[in-house]
């Protein structure tokens, strides 16, 4: 009879004759002995007779009325009463929940956890229980340890482990000690040794007490036990998806399919795949996140090697971005195959975002030229100048006056920018060559950061140079000099000049040093 089908199943309940009933020797209902057991149907009818052979998939009822014999589904009972009449005949009573162990969660200098059991504290070496193997740990290497909760004991030990340790604690002649020994069996998913004491349990209290639940609980672990291989199959695939080993995870995936074409273990297999292309995605989307700002700033140093300012700006402004994404790309493949660079940068675009870093062109702010180094400035640096300003003193307003007309006609007349007249290469190559290493990396991340447009940018900030204190150029006074160092002689002495207004060597007269926060 086909179960699926609930019209032709009624129908049996109402059609089905004296006849069938003649051919199965009917047994006590759930209950009182020999009292007829009222059915309450999923759809909210009901029916009255007898429950006579049970199984996993449902039991076998003769209608009180005609005296038919139909086999009834568990699914095609009220919820609460398929539940209790399962439980009463022992197939859910016993169910044994995954043994968990509590984990410690070992911090490395390096970054990386180590999650496990705790063996040895002592000497100079943590050992470690970690899936299966054990580890030794050097202490040195240790940060800090923290409370890693509790994860499935299979993540760390084996089966036979496991196994071993609960039959330390077996009493061989106890049927329940025996029957205790079974349950752990199920939660350690070790079936053919839960029906195995099962079976002993059964022996031992055979004509003492009822062994129903424990013969109910001994077929339902056979059942399993012919899909210990398919369970087994299950569990590496979740200990490869857990260790972000995705590829090798969708292979067993196709394999179990291949060996286990009709298993009854389909939604199974269906979650476990849905489960490892799920972590797939988040833990890609987490590591392009990380691995983009970990390549923007190698590859920025990288070029910020080339002493040539110029040759170093057109990589920046064409190449760079390019060569981000395919870096990026490029870490990805062993995470997720077969990715393309679009793919990566739409996830990048599309990334949570995280706190703000920050870039600084240092004492080469100058460079970017007048309008970018000024532009998109933020109050608190234009109130700083106000305040810088409103401190001065009444000669010194005559002093910026008089630096402010000087700074405006060098602007004019030099044009000072990224792409100025070929008699400032050699000036920018100095200022870019006097720079360290670390600053002109630096430099070169502040500008990708700004205007390669993949960057969340806030709105320049900047700060007084240092040198100049924000005026953009300084005043020398020639007090006099020998006449033997080149001086017109006035008395044994170079007459002194007047006061002479030059820009600032360190900002160039931009008055500025421009830093940029992105995320």
């Amino acid at each position: 009879m086909n179960l699926s089908k609930p019209i032709l199943w009624f129908a049996a309940l109402t059609l089905l004759g004296s006849s069938a009933a003649a051919q199965v020797s009917p047994l006590p209902a759930v209950g009182s002995e020999g009292q007829p057991l009222m059915l309450h149907l999923a759809d909210g009818s009901v029916a009255v007779g007898y429950l006579l052979e049970h199984e996993p998939g449902g039991f076998q009822f003769q209608v009180a009325r005609t005296g038919g014999v139909v086999m009834v589904p568990w699914q095609f009972l009220d919820p609460p009463q398929a539940e209790a009449l399962r439980r009463q005949l022992g197939y859910i009573a016993e169910e044994a929940e995954e043994l968990l162990v509590d984990v410690q969660r070992l911090i490395l200098v390096n970054g990386m956890e180590v999650v496990g059991v705790i063996l040895e504290r002592e000497g100079p070496n943590f050992v470690v229980k970690v899936d299966g193997t054990t580890q030794v740990v050097p202490k040195n290497r240790v940060v800090s340890i923290n409370d890693g909760g509790q994860v499935p004991a299979l993540e760390i030990y084996q089966t036979e482990e496991l196994y071993a340790q609960g039959l330390a604690r077996l009493q061989p002649n106890d049927a329940h000690s025996q029957a205790d020994l079974a349950l752990y069996c199920e939660s350690i998913l070790d079936f053919p040794h839960a029906v195995q004491h099962y079976t002993q349990a059964v022996a031992l209290a055979a004509g003492v007490e009822d062994t129903t639940a424990w013969q109910t609980a001994a077929e339902r672990a056979g059942v399993k036990a012919l899909q210990t291989d398919q369970l087994e199959r299950l569990r590496e695939i979740d200990r490869l998806r857990r260790r972000s080993l995705f590829p090798q995870a969708f292979e067993k995936i196709a394999a179990f399919r291949v060996a286990y074409p009709k298993t009854e273990l389909t939604a199974e297999i269906n979650k476990a795949e849905a489960l490892v292309a799920k972590t797939q995605e988040r833990v890609v989307k987490e590591t392009i996140a990380s691995r983009w700002f970990y390549r923007s700033n190698q590859l920025c140093r990288e070029a910020a090697r080339n002493a040539q300012f110029d040759a170093m700006m057109a990589y920046v402004d064409s190449d760079l971005l390019g060569a981000v994404r395919g870096a990026v790309t490029a870490d990805l493949q062993s995470l997720a195959p077969g990715i393309t660079p679009e793919i990566v940068e739409e996830w990048f675009r599309g990334r949570k975002r995280g706190t703000y870093k920050v870039a600084t062109y240092g004492s080469g702010t100058w460079l970017l030229g007048s309008d970018r180094a000024q532009a998109g400035l933020t109050k608190e640096r234009n109130e700083l100048d106000k305040k810088e300003k409103a401190k001065a003193t009444a000669p010194e307003s005559d002093f910026q006056k008089r630096v402010d007309a000087y700074l405006s006609n060098q602007r004019r007349l030099a044009n000072v920018g990224l792409r100025g007249r070929e008699d400032q290469v050699e000036e920018r190559n100095q200022t870019w060559g006097a720079m360290s290493l670390d600053a002109r990396a630096m430099w070169v991340m502040a500008y990708f950061a700004e205007f390669s447009g993949i960057f969340d940018v806030v709105p320049g900030v900047a700060h007084l140079c240092r040198q100049c204190g924000g005026t953009g150029a300084l005043e020398s006074i020639n007090a006099g000099l020998p006449q033997s160092q080149g001086g017109q002689k006035r008395g044994g002495v170079t007459a002194a000049s007047g006061p002479r207004i030059e820009r600032c060597t360190l900002c160039h007269g931009e008055q500025i040093v421009r830093r940029v926060r992105y995320r």
